[in-house]
Order: C-alpha cells, then sequence, then structure tokens
C-alpha cells in the first residue's frame, strides 16, 4: 500500500534569529510561518516587521480552530501568533509545532476540507491545542495541508500556562531540601504541563489520517488504500524515494537533472522492476491454478469397474496425491525457473538503460571536467607565451632601442678606483664620513652615465622619426 506523507517541525526562534520574509518556511517567528502559509500580511509585535504573502499563489483554504476555552480574540490570526510571541521569553523559545501532510487527489475540495477538519478537531483541538490550518494546491497535484498547533496550554480563563513545573525534591516530612550551595531548593527533572511532545503521539497522529483515507476512500468507493507504516515495517521489499521539496521540484520541471532526483528515478525503476516480477508470478500462478481446475471440470470422475478393498482405495489415494504433489512440484520449478530467466532480462538491459544512468552521467561529466581542465591547461600556456613574448619586447626595445640600432644603448658603469691613502689610521668617523663621501660620487656619476643614456636612445629614435 501507498505509504502517506506526513512531517512534523518546530518553528522556534533559535532555528531562524530574524523572522523574515524569505525565509517563511524555517522562520524563527510564529506570525511569519502563519503568514506565509495562510497567504496573509500579518505585523509582529515582537520584533516590529510586517510580514506581507497576500499575493502568494495556491492557498485555497485556511480557517483557525480553538478550544473551548481559548479567548474568542484569538480567532484573528495576528491577534494568536502575537500572543504566542508575547507569551514566550527565551530567545531560543518553541513557538509552535507545524504539521505537513498530503491530501489525496481523489478527493474533491469540499471533501478534503471536511477530511482535514474533522481530523484536526479530534487530534488536536479535543486536547487544548489551538491549530491554524492552511490548504496549499497550485494546480501542480500536489494539494497538502499545514498545521500550525501552539505548544502551550490554557487554564479555563484562557491564560497561558507554563510549559512545565519544578519537581522539589522532599525529606521524609515533605519539606523542601535546601542547597546552601547553590542557595535554592534541590529539584528533580521538571514536570510538563502536557504530553504532546511524547513520540508516541506521532505515530497515533499518522495512523489516525490514515485510517480517515482509508475510511473516506470506502465511503467514496475508491479502491486505493494507505497505511502509515513504512515499506519495512510492512515486509515490503521496495525502495523509499527522497522527498524532493518545492527547489529541487521546480530544478526538475525546467529540466535540470538534479542528484536526488537521479537517485528517485534509479529507485522507481528498480521498484517497477519487482513489481513486473511479482505481477509475472501471480500471472502464472493463476494460469496454472486455472488448468488444473478446468482438468478436474473436464475429466470428472470414472465409474469404478469392481468393487475395491478399503486398503487398495487408500493406496490409490496416496499414489494419487503423491502424483499430483510431483506435478505441482515440476509446475513450480518451471515458472520459477521461467520467471527467473525473465528477470534477468529485464535486469540485464544495454548500457544506456535507465539503471546505467546514473554510470553514464558521471562518465559525461568526467569528460566534460576533462575537457574544461584541457581548454584552461591551452588558454595558461597560450597567456603564459603572450606574456613572455612582450616582455622579450620589452627588454628588446629597452636595450636596443626600436631594433634598428645594432650597438647596444647601455654604457658600462665604471665604478672609480679609491684613491690611495697614506698609512695613517683613520679614527671611526672619518672612516664613515669617507664611506659617505664616496657614495655619494658614486651616486652622482651614475645618475649622469643614465643621462647620457636616455639622451642616446631618444637621439636615436628622434633620427629614425626622420627617416
Amino acid at each position: 500500500m501507498e505509504v502517506i506523507h506526513y512531517k512534523v517541525q518546530n518553528i522556534s526562534r533559535k532555528s531562524g534569529g530574524s523572522a523574515t520574509a524569505a525565509a517563511a518556511y524555517r522562520s524563527g517567528s510564529a506570525v511569519a510561518a502563519a503568514a506565509y502559509r495562510a497567504g496573509e500580511k500579518l505585523y509582529n509585535d515582537y520584533d516590529g516587521q510586517t510580514h506581507d504573502y497576500a499575493k502568494k499563489r495556491g492557498v485555497v483554504y485556511s480557517r483557525i480552530l480553538l478550544p473551548d476555552n481559548a479567548p474568542r480574540s484569538f480567532f484573528n490570526r495576528e491577534t494568536l501568533w502575537n500572543e504566542v510571541e508575547k507569551v514566550e521569553k527565551s530567545v531560543a523559545a518553541r513557538l509552535a509545532r507545524d504539521i505537513n501532510f498530503a491530501l489525496p487527489c481523489e478527493l474533491e475540495r469540499a471533501e478534503q476540507i471536511q477530511l482535514v477538519q474533522n481530523y484536526v478537531q479530534v487530534n488536536f483541538i479535543d486536547r487544548g491545542m489551538c491549530a491554524d490550518i492552511a490548504i496549499h494546491d497550485t494546480g501542480g497535484g500536489n494539494p497538502h495541508v499545514h498545521v500550525l498547533l501552539t505548544t502551550r496550554s490554557l487554564d479555563e480563563n484562557g491564560q497561558w500556562l507554563s510549559k512545565q513545573q519544578k519537581n522539589y525534591i522532599l525529606d521524609e516530612n515533605g519539606n523542601k531540601i535546601y542547597d546552601p550551595t547553590t542557595k535554592t531548593y534541590k529539584c528533580g527533572k521538571s514536570i510538563k504541563t502536557n504530553d504532546w511532545d511524547d513520540k508516541e503521539n506521532i505515530e497515533t497522529w499518522r495512523r489516525d489520517l490514515a485510517d480517515g483515507f482509508n475510511r473516506e476512500f470506502e465511503r467514496l468507493g475508491i479502491e486505493k488504500r494507505v497505511t502509515h507504516e513504512s515499506y519495512e515495517r510492512q515486509g515490503v521489499d521496495r525502495e523509499v524515494t527522497e522527498h524532493m521539496g518545492q527547489h529541487l521540484t521546480e530544478l526538475e520541471r525546467r529540466g535540470i537533472r538534479t542528484a536526488r532526483g537521479e537517485r528517485n528515478r534509479e529507485k522507481l525503476a528498480r521498484n517497477r522492476a519487482k513489481d513486473e516480477f511479482e505481477r509475472e508470478v501471480r500471472n502464472r500462478i493463476k494460469q496454472v491454478t486455472y488448468t488444473q481446475d478446468q482438468g478436474q471440470e473436464q475429466g470428472g470422475i470414472e465409474p469404478m469397474a469392481e468393487e475395491k478393498s478399503d486398503s487398495t482405495v487408500q493406496n490409490e489415494t496416496d499414489q494419487e496425491k503423491i502424483a499430483k504433489g510431483l506435478g505441482t512440484l515440476r509446475t513450480s520449478s518451471r515458472i520459477i525457473s521461467q520467471t527467473v530467466n525473465r528477470l534477468a532480462k529485464i535486469l540485464e538491459l544495454p548500457e544506456d538503460n535507465i539503471f546505467n544512468t546514473k554510470n553514464s552521467m558521471q562518465a559525461d561529466q568526467d569528460r566534460k571536467i576533462a575537457e574544461f581542465e584541457e581548454r584552461m591547461r591551452i588558454g595558461r600556456e597560450r597567456r603564459d607565451a603572450q606574456i613572455a613574448g612582450r616582455q622579450a619586447e620589452e627588454r628588446q626595445r629597452f636595450l636596443h632601442g626600436d631594433g634598428k640600432n645594432p650597438e647596444p644603448a647601455v654604457v658600462k658603469i665604471e665604478i672609480p678606483e679609491p684613491e690611495p691613502t697614506d698609512n695613517k689610521e683613520l679614527s671611526p668617523e672619518e672612516i664613515k664620513a669617507k664611506e659617505r663621501e664616496d657614495r655619494a660620487k658614486w651616486r652622482e656619476e651614475e645618475r649622469k652615465q643614465n643621462r647620457d643614456r636616455t639622451r642616446q636612445r631618444d637621439r636615436s629614435r628622434s633620427m629614425d622619426m626622420d627617416l
């Protein structure tokens, strides 16, 4: 049977930080989440932001359901979720619980709405939660529901209760035990006000939803049935596909193949091969059963020519059972052999079949990467050769002008020999002064030679221009 899609997640400030309009699914604000799901414009008193989703498409139905002890003002969506934001003080507070499940396409819109309302009333409202329902359907064959639930209980007067209470440790006389180290009373594990966070609830909610769908299918005469149990729990040898989400689904619609989409296609192909194998086995078994039944009807019972003893009749009956059992065994063996061969033909497909799609795509991707790297390598070599050529031209022009002058334009720098000094020893200050003087003379000579070299190059270029 088909497994229902049912997802439970928490809306908390810790998960989203600021409640921005672009991240409503993962927003840290209950007001932003409610605005997105209901397709409305809501103002958040907590952070002063306005979340406008009035132009959102696909919201076909939205409604708030409340328990009897809730204030009537909570029927206003902005009031309800701003009160939730107001009562939560922590920066990492859990604000709401979002339940998302798919709706059967076989049901009409009114039937879907009635089914959702009955399900929410029985499982959530009757237990004291406030529920904000929104049905989304863009016409793409994926109608689904978002049920946004509060996490705090309400008292008889409609005031929010604490999520949990302290559990003080008492002595033998029933008094609290004071801890002088921490200067507080000793406490054990806190006691939650309600049991809405128990993991067993999700199993119950999923089962009730599947049962509701099946009752509706049976009422309308639809043969389809669904279950909340996974393939593994059902004992079905099938692979579960991964949830794509709206972004990956949109990419697939545009023709962009994604890795998750490839994995799902491979799983679906293997599931179809298994379905075909099992269908073939069932058809062969039906054919054998039908043939045996027809043979018995046409053969009838032959009348006995003479009376036989009880032992003879018993032996013949046993022999008939053995012969029938051997015939059935041979038939079953032949059916298994044929189906195994057929399965081998199904699985042993050419290289371009769906089972090798991943390998072929990987090979194609590797080939494209290799071609790209080769183009990049050729481009780098070409660029390096161009840079080297320009550097060589610049060096040639610097040394020989424009290349027409055969003689180099470089003037060799001659460092003057140090003047001979007498054997008189100089003081350290005199030695330093002498070194500074020599360096100054050498720099002046170098500048003069550079000026001469520049003038000679300019003179050579002007002569070429005149020619």
